[in-house]
């Protein structure tokens, strides 16, 4: 019995297997048919599709993708959305919430009515120290109620907000929360999760309607998120890189914000994410860098 050479054989592990419809018409092997001239034609097959196949930046030879199907006219409307990216995304989050602005809601919820009392009282001038119903209030970090202050100054130094009624404030400051969240997510998938325009769009399209209820409900959920995600986007930008100390600075910055706007849980997140990835990554030893620690010092100043 002859023996095969190598040669007739190929070194790639897979073979070409044919289509149904191409197996069923194929001729059938005459009998007594050499199964090695058949073994080098079927090598031979499998290198002229090798030549003409796609080569990966790694230099390893993939198979040719099949074609896509025709664009319709709702993946091309897509792609031209997803063209403006952020800004579409910011403009359909505006008309969500900009139309009920000026006649807005009445405050229903506890939560909206205690951060009112709140508001009011730092309004009176009573900046370092918060207080409710004439009481002093500690469980809650000031920064949101600062920034609504900040805002009301500034949209009464514009002509826009004048009043006492702080229902409008609240809301406005929720749109803006709301607005940098959504830039929050957009900077997530485009920066950490490296995904394309159209991928980064689809994320931004997801939040805008799964969480658009939480942009007419006063409170300062959607603020601290918006900084959580915003330090977990740095910090794997800063984290990937050898020596990152601006990324990682602004990072912490967020990180510190976030702390003085719902409290430790702002720091809590954003390190355990930042420990996991790097023992994920086998790179404990990133966490111990001077750029890293001294950004987690600054962040634990406030």
């Amino acid at each position: 019995m002859a023996e095969r050479n190598e040669s007739d054989l190929t070194a790639e592990p897979f073979q070409m297997v044919n289509s149904p419809a191409e197996y069923a018409s194929a001729p059938e092997e005459p009998h007594g048919a050499n199964p090695s001239a058949a073994a080098h034609d079927s090598a031979a097959r499998i290198r002229e599709t090798e030549n003409t196949a796609p080569v990966h930046a790694s230099g390893k030879t993939r198979l040719a993708s099949p074609p896509l199907a025709e664009p319709t006219f709702l993946s091309r409307l897509y792609d031209l959305l997803a063209l403006g990216g952020l800004l579409i995304l910011s403009l359909i989050l505006l008309a969500q919430v900009l139309p009920g602005l000026p006649g807005t809601r009445a405050l229903w919820f506890p939560d909206e009515l205690r951060q009112a009392d709140i508001l009011r009282g730092l309004l009176r001038g009573e900046w370092f120290e918060l207080y409710l119903n004439g009481e002093p209030y500690q469980q809650i970090p000031p920064l949101y109620f600062w920034l609504m202050a900040a805002l009301h100054k500034g949209l009464a130094l514009v002509g826009l907000y004048v009043g006492e009624d702080i229902a409008p404030l609240l809301f406005t400051g929720t749109a803006l929360s709301g607005l940098l969240m959504l830039w929050a997510v957009f900077a997530l998938a485009s920066g950490a999760a490296r995904l394309d325009r159209r991928g980064s769009f689809a994320a931004g399209c997801v939040l805008l309607s799964a969480f658009g209820s939480f942009f007419h409900y006063a409170n300062p959920d959607l603020l601290f998120a918006a900084l959580v995600i915003l330090s977990q986007t740095l910090l794997y930008q800063g984290l990937i890189r050898r020596r990152a100390p601006l990324r990682l600075g602004l990072a912490f910055a967020c990180t510190a914000l976030a702390i003085m706007t719902k409290g430790w849980l702002g720091l809590y997140l954003p390190l355990l994410s930042a420990a996991l990835f790097c023992l994920w990554s086998g790179r404990p030893w990133r966490l111990f860098k001077p750029d890293f620690l001294f950004g987690l010092l600054f962040a634990l100043l406030p």
